[in-house]
Parts: C-alpha cells; structure tokens; sequence
C-alpha cells in the first residue's frame, strides 16, 4: 500500500481504540486491551479455526465425487497443501537416449492407483515430481505406490515422497510453476 510506518502511526494519533507511542513507531489496543474472543459464525474467523466457511462453494464433499467418466472430481481443497512425490527412472546406460514422459507417469499412476488424486506432474530428462491432494489422502496407496517400483516407458521407476530440504527445493524451484498451473 506503499505507507510508511510514520504515516500509520499518525493516521493512529486520535484514535479510541489504539495507543500510539511518544516516538510513534509502536501502537497497541488501548490499555493493553486482549483480542476478540473467536467467533467461529463469521466466515473470516471460521477459516482461520481451520473450518469450512459459509460459503457453498469452499464446502468440501463428505465423499469423492465420480464424474460420468469415472474419474474423481477435484474441488479446490485438493490443490492445498499437497503431497509431493518424486519419480526417477533407476537405471538408465550411459550410451541410451532417454527422456522421462511426464504424462506417461501421470498417466500410469493413475490406471494403477485410481483412489490418488494427482493434481499436477511435471518432469526433467530422469525424473519428476507428481502432486497429489492431501484431502481424504488414501495413505495406504501411497505407501504401496512409493514401495513399489513402476514398469512406464520400458524403465522402471522409483517413487518417493518429499519431505525436509527436498521438498523446500521443490517449491523454491517449482512452486510458481506449480501456482500457475494449477
């Protein structure tokens, strides 16, 4: 908004609901006064305790909803927060031309494991990261998923799940690419 912290702090001057210090670089609820208790009906507040707001569009279904074509529908919860899954190829001689087909992986998790709820794929010439929604997560599929390599492409592929640096690296190098996709 381009305000400087002088101006909001003479803005702050003459109000009744704010203390603003001598050297106006600090302000603070008159007397010290503690936050509003959470009201939960109005929908700010409500999101901000981590439920749904009143509005119909951000309800999430009690269950997946299943198109006419047989795949889930997304709603925009899935795209929150998601688990992000690496895949390489193991084993790729010197000599051999290979590229890694995102859309393959994709493609291929999805016949395998219908109940993940990819939301995003992205691939390098070896490897790749898959994001898959977190909402009502079917862990035990991503645990096979990871366990089990995958015949795609005539290579087999390994699957693992980001956490800790690798993940931060994921979304410092991929997170806009990510946001602007999704």
């Amino acid at each position: 908004m381009q305000l400087s912290s002088e101006a909001i702090a003479e803005a702050c001057t003459d109000s009744t609901d704010v203390d603003v210090n001598p050297e106006k670089t600090k302000i603070r609820r008159k007397e010290n006064k503690g936050l509003p208790e959470l009201n939960t009906d109005r929908k700010r507040d409500a999101k901000a305790a981590g439920k749904p707001g009143g509005n119909a569009a951000e309800k999430v279904p009690e269950v997946d909803q299943v198109g006419a074509d047989g795949k889930i529908i997304l709603v925009e919860k899935d795209f929150d927060n998601p688990l992000i899954v690496a895949f390489n190829v193991e084993e790729v001689k010197e000599e051999e031309e290979f590229k890694v087909n995102w859309k393959e992986v994709e493609k291929a998790v999805r016949e395998t494991y219908p109940g993940l709820k990819l939301t995003y794929a992205r691939g390098d010439p070896l490897g790749g990261q898959l994001a898959i929604s977190n909402l009502r997560l079917k862990t035990d599929l991503i645990d096979t998923l990871v366990a089990t390599p995958m015949t795609i492409q005539e290579k087999s592929f390994k699957f693992s799940k980001l956490e800790g640096e690798p993940l931060k690296e994921f979304w410092q190098n991929q997170g806009g690419h990510y946001n602007f996709c999704i």
